[in-house]
């Protein structure tokens, strides 16, 4: 496909995501949505999947439509321009990537079809309380037993996992509590006995979970690829998840902006509208200018996580994820500061835009996490040469 194919598609995607959004998740509709359980709306959710937007990143064997990052990542996009909330980022974006990649054909065949038809929303189990985004540092174990393993630890930060049927569990088979091999991947069943799920309602209205596992019985055959290399392949979709929450953030940056001008040019003050005076204008450009980075650098992130290998995908990654998320922060706090004190009314939508940034930015890593990885990279790679 050429560049402008590429961008044609991209563009009818973005519209057809806008209208609906638009029309079925409105400003008030989502205050409504995130205070009642399960913290999405399940008739859009089937209204998504009829759509056919859970397939877009599954194979085609597996009855998806193989498209790129770049084209999940536009989907993203609009639904930060929206502030819609779902399971899709870390059941489709995270752990259908996992699953295609490592999974074994019959697991593939029944989780991917389901994930893609809407019915089956698989979370992610990979951080502890000490880990702090390392994801090597892991506590929870799976002891071999005479028919699989049995699972014991605890995890946190499990987006969703309220409306999860199935966890993707990161446990240590083998090696020290922060060795990079030894580290093994668990399908677990959240109605599995042994398995304990705490919800909560995180600030931006979304849902995280807390996990206990004690004594879980797991058959061999929810291993899913080899015991003790599960590392690189959770890497590679926390990298592919983090683009998505790039595109996100690009996004609400777009809306926060929008919001900003339509105040700016009715807001008066001293007899004028306070977007006529210069230091304010100075300000909004700033704030497209952000925009435009954010854009940029969550298209090299998407591209990035198709195209390049590690640690190549690492460095464009962590460089999008610190700078927009930092630019996101910052945009954000513009807004809310023009928009005066109202702006963190929880009737003003510009305040649960920043809500939702700092979530974001929280997810896979926050700025400083990978601006140290950044660097940290940078330096292998110059003493590599």
């Amino acid at each position: 496909m050429s560049d402008s194919e590429l961008r044609e598609q991209l563009l009818l995607l973005e519209d057809v995501a806008r209208r609906f959004l638009g029309d079925c998740y409105t400003f008030d509709q989502r205050r409504l949505i995130i205070d009642r359980h399960p913290g999405y709306s399940l008739e859009q959710w089937r209204t998504m999947a009829e759509l056919g937007w859970m397939k877009l990143p599954i194979g085609t064997s597996y009855d998806g439509l193989g498209c790129r990052a770049e084209f999940v990542a536009a989907l993203f996009k609009e639904f930060g321009r929206s502030l819609c909330l779902n399971p899709y980022l870390i059941s489709v974006g995270v752990a259908s990537r996992i699953l295609e990649w490592a999974a074994s054909e019959p697991m593939k065949t029944n989780l991917l079809e389901g994930i893609g038809n809407g019915t089956e929303i698989v979370s992610c189990a990979f951080y502890e309380a000490q880990s702090r985004y390392e994801l090597d540092n892991v506590l929870t174990t799976a002891v071999p037993t005479n028919d699989g393993y049995e699972l014991n630890g605890a995890k946190v930060a499990i987006l969703y996992g309220i409306a999860a049927t199935q966890l993707l569990v990161l446990a240590r088979t083998s090696g020290h509590s922060t060795d990079s091999d030894g580290l093994s991947l668990f399908l677990v069943p959240t109605r599995q006995r042994g398995v304990r799920l705490k919800h909560y309602s995180a600030h931006d209205g979304g849902r995280i979970s807390l996990l206990s596992l004690n004594q879980v019985q797991i058959s061999s055959q929810r291993l899913v690829g080899s015991a003790d290399r599960a590392l690189s392949c959770v890497q590679r979709a926390i990298n592919y998840g983090s683009a998505l929450a790039c595109a996100e953030m690009a996004g609400i940056m777009e809306t926060i902006l929008e919001l900003t001008l339509t105040h700016i040019k009715t807001r008066t003050q001293f007899g004028k509208t306070i977007g006529s005076f210069q230091a304010v204008q100075h300000r909004a450009v700033d704030m497209y200018m952000r925009c435009e980075l954010a854009n940029s650098m969550s298209s090299e992130a998407a591209r990035a996580v198709e195209e390049l290998e590690f640690p190549q995908q690492n460095l464009v990654v962590s460089a999008a994820k610190f700078e927009i998320g930092n630019a996101a922060v910052l945009n954000a706090e513009e807004g809310i500061q023009l928009h005066g004190a109202m702006g963190m009314m929880d009737e003003m939508p510009i305040g649960h835009c920043l809500k939702r940034i700092f979530s974001l930015n929280l997810m896979f890593g926050d700025p400083d996490h990978h601006l140290n990885s950044y660097r940290r990279l940078s330096l292998e790679q110059r003493v590599n040469w």
